[in-house]
């Protein structure tokens, strides 16, 4: 290997306890970098960046997932994954105008000669915030403002009487003291993850066969936001004859977000609201917040709902056939049908907030308040839908070959197209709205718009690899990738990315065993290549 690359098994991933896998790569990788930036369900993706930015456009890695480009992996089965390569330098020049970045390669776990193995995996887990801004409370808030007007040469504007009531919550409707995060967020909020697996196989067939499920409830009280997952997969290998090889992978999975229709941002930002605001007049929530944001109210699902549910398919047929006759010849031809249907719905709904006029209560003390419709001007419902798929088939030719054991051939050349297509439609709606909340769709729809779009994607791309040693010391590898991408304009579509690499492995030389035999490898390489990146705008 001259290479700079990375390598790491699946049971390090699994022994993390990440429904996401991005999450997991955190600090396992040199150069390697992930940063979580939400902790939202189902929305909790890592940025990855292979060392640093090093392009204009998108400075994600390319992942490739069992040989196939493009395909996503934060949601894979952690317990599905048997290695995860990382490749850093100038190695990465085989996947030419998407390398620029990196590749982070993953490759999923098949069967094994013996008796069935089975796995069964159960993980339950909390989660909670690991840092809450403490805010001050209604006294303090007042107190403050006091000394910010005495500064001013104003007079103030609370009375030590009213900070005492501010301070001993004995007047709560008139002075309140609301912890607004301790009154939106739970102490901790649930995680469960759940995998079995069916591993084994004799000489002629292999299988590994897997299903697991995902939840994720969101950390609001009465939240809005949870996510679900249900995956299988199944990759099973056949032995047809002597020289010839199938393997078949299958692997479904099912993606169910629901939020609030208020972002997360916002949820978090409305929580930061003055501490003197009561929430809740008992039973009715307040009104008097920023185009009626009541924090207590728009982490709920009492302004409506965001539905997103998507449906990924990954498939994919491998033939590999022996030549008979030449001794380490290969050929192996590929074909993968992948496919992406996700359907969102965005309802939103006004909601009841309840104002109170200061002096009056009821029999049993409570304020008489007043409600009316807040935030949303009229309910209104956005639908979308999107439906993709993609076809990637490459052949490749494999030779494999040793002289006298000094001299160590491998090459590989190969040829790969990649097709897709994939379309989308939007609607929205806006309904007349009513003042009462049971009577929203009076009148039916005053505004509605419909847009859709499609596109087509396909690339062509020649490639090879050939790794020649001499002696396992001394070590070189030359790379090369004929590039076409859609993106380019004609007669420009293509590139050509090389690289090459040496390597020489010191502690092999006689000279060093016999003085530094206490360093047992060391190992001196370099590399120079090209990459490109079409994901630009």
């Amino acid at each position: 290997m001259t290479g700079s690359i990375a390598s790491l098994k699946g049971d390090k991933i699994n022994s993390i306890p990440a429904n996401n896998v991005s999450n997991a790569l955190a600090g396992k990788f040199a150069g390697l970098t992930a940063v979580t930036t939400s902790g939202q369900p189902g929305n909790d993706n890592s940025t990855l960046r292979i060392r640093g930015s090093n392009t204009l456009g998108d400075n994600s890695p390319l992942i490739v997932v069992d040989g196939i480009p493009g395909r996503d992996f934060n949601r894979i089965n952690p317990n599905d994954i048997d290695n995860i390569t990382v490749l850093k330098d100038a190695s990465a020049a085989i996947y030419g105008s998407q390398a620029a970045n990196g590749v982070i390669l993953i490759t999923t776990k098949r069967g094994v000669n013996g008796k069935p193995i089975i796995n069964v995996n159960v993980r339950q887990g909390w989660s909670k915030p690991t840092i809450i801004p403490e805010y001050a409370d209604a006294a303090t808030y007042a107190q403050v403002l006091n000394e910010i007007d005495g500064y001013a040469n104003r007079s103030p504007r609370y009375t030590e009487e009213e900070l005492q009531l501010y301070a001993n919550g004995s007047d709560p409707w008139n002075y309140p003291n609301t912890d607004w995060y301790d009154l939106i967020f739970k102490n901790s909020t649930p995680q469960t993850f759940v995998d079995a697996s069916l591993r084994g196989g004799g000489e002629n067939v292999k299988y590994c066969v897997s299903a697991a499920y995902n939840y994720q409830d969101g950390i609001f009280r009465k939240s809005a936001n949870n996510y679900k997952q249900r995956s299988i997969r199944s990759n099973l290998d056949a032995k047809v004859t002597k020289y010839i090889n199938l393997g078949v992978d299958l692997a479904l999975r099912q993606e169910n977000r629901r939020n609030s229709t208020a972002s997360l941002f916002d949820l978090l930002r409305y929580g930061m609201g003055r501490p003197n605001r009561v929430a809740f007049y008992g039973e009715y929530p307040a009104a008097g917040y920023e185009s009626g944001r009541n924090p207590a109210v728009v982490a709920t699902n009492a302004t409506g709902y965001d539905k997103d549910i998507q449906y990924i398919l990954n498939s994919n047929a491998k033939l590999d056939i022996t030549i008979p006759g030449i001794e380490g010849l290969v050929v192996t031809g590929n074909v993968a049908f992948d496919k992406n249907i996700r359907n969102r719905k965005t309802w939103k709904t006004p909601w009841m907030l309840y104002s109170w006029d200061g002096k009056s209560f009821d029999e049993n003390n409570m304020p008489v308040v007043a409600g009316a419709l807040s935030g949303y001007s009229a309910p209104s419902l956005d639908q979308y839908m999107s439906d993709g798929h993609g076809l990637t088939m490459n052949a490749l030719i494999n030779y494999t070959k040793s002289f006298n054991s000094t001299h160590n051939l491998k090459a590989m050349v190969g040829i790969e197209r990649g097709t897709g297509k994939g379309m989308n439609f939007s609607a929205y709606r806006t309904y007349f709205a009513s003042t009462l909340i049971d009577e929203l769709f009076a009148g039916g729809d005053i505004d509605k718009t419909n847009t859709g779009s499609s596109s087509h994607n396909a690339r062509l791309n020649y490639f090879g690899r050939f790794n020649y040693d001499y002696l396992s010391k001394y070590l070189l590898e030359f790379v090369f990738r004929y590039d076409g991408s859609y993106k380019f304009p004609k007669g420009k579509q293509f590139g050509f990315f090389p690289s090459v690499s040496l390597g020489w492995i010191i502690s092999e030389e006689a000279f060093w065993q016999e003085n530094l035999s206490f360093i047992n490898t060391l190992k001196i390489r370099g590399s120079w290549g090209q990459t490109g990146n079409d994901r630009i705008s």
